[in-house]
């Protein structure tokens, strides 16, 4: 779930959010991580993804905010989603 003080920022500073997201095709989980961290094996493979710059307009009510937010975390997940999807395919080879 993207945070609403990463649109908040934006707003203010009138600088882009841009998503970001990498995957690699080797890679070691730490698994009794909270956040199950990956760390990328020599000589792996990394795929990244990144979107279009998302501007937060400065005048925004409670709900274009809410759109905001909601439009900043599709993105995310969509660039997350295409990076482990090239990773998986690129394992396949």
């Amino acid at each position: 779930m993207v945070q609403p003080g990463l649109i908040a920022a934006a707003q203010v500073s009138q600088v882009p959010i841009v998503s970001f997201h990498y995957e690699c095709t080797r890679q070691w989980i730490a698994e009794k991580t909270w956040d199950k961290h990956r760390i990328p094996k020599p000589f792996t493979t990394f795929v990244v993804s990144y979107g279009e710059p998302i501007y937060i307009p400065r005048n925004l009510d409670e709900k274009g905010f809410e759109e905001a937010r909601l439009m900043v975390e599709k993105a995310m997940l969509e660039n997350r989603q295409k990076s482990i999807d090239k990773a998986e395919e690129l394992r396949k080879k």
